[in-house]
């Protein structure tokens, strides 16, 4: 099921074109790597409140793993716990005065002091492999099973 998605106006220059075909349900999933989760993740969470990007960036996944015929790559626990360290990351760092003079040189800032999360295993750290593949961690937000004292 897909939501409709009220994104910020696309006139702010706030998004970037692929967060804008994100949002309208546009994106090819085979183009949709990594490099793409960060990218619309980063413009969501700094463009919405925590709770919208959250609902905005899981409707946008169902659409993507709908249209590609694999809804079992959808994982409720990655999504959450991603984004929830993706916002965390981008507070961070604009509180620390980045405001480069073009949003790609932002992202690629963003992306330079955090080396972790492109790397792909920033989760890692709070939860195991088994954890984050199981039944349960793809229907249901499942807590870290990990802890660091």
């Amino acid at each position: 099921m897909t939501h409709a998605v009220t994104p910020p106006d696309p006139a702010d220059g706030a998004l970037s074109a692929m967060t804008q075909r994100f949002m309208n349900g546009e994106l090819d999933p085979v183009t949709f790597d990594h490099r793409a989760h960060l990218r619309v993740a980063f413009d969501v969470v700094r463009t919405q409140s925590f709770i919208e990007a959250l609902r905005c960036y899981l409707a946008g996944i169902d659409v993507l793993v709908n249209r590609a015929g694999v809804p079992e790559k959808r994982n409720v626990t990655i999504t959450i716990a991603f984004l929830s360290l993706v916002a965390e990351r981008v507070q961070r760092f604009l509180c620390l005065g980045h405001s480069e003079t073009s949003d790609e040189c932002v992202f690629e800032a963003f992306l330079a002091a955090n080396p972790d999360l492109e790397a792909g295993n920033a989760l890692r750290t709070w939860y195991s492999q088994e954890r984050l593949n199981s039944d349960f961690a793809r229907t249901h937000f499942a807590l870290p099973d990990r802890v660091n004292v």
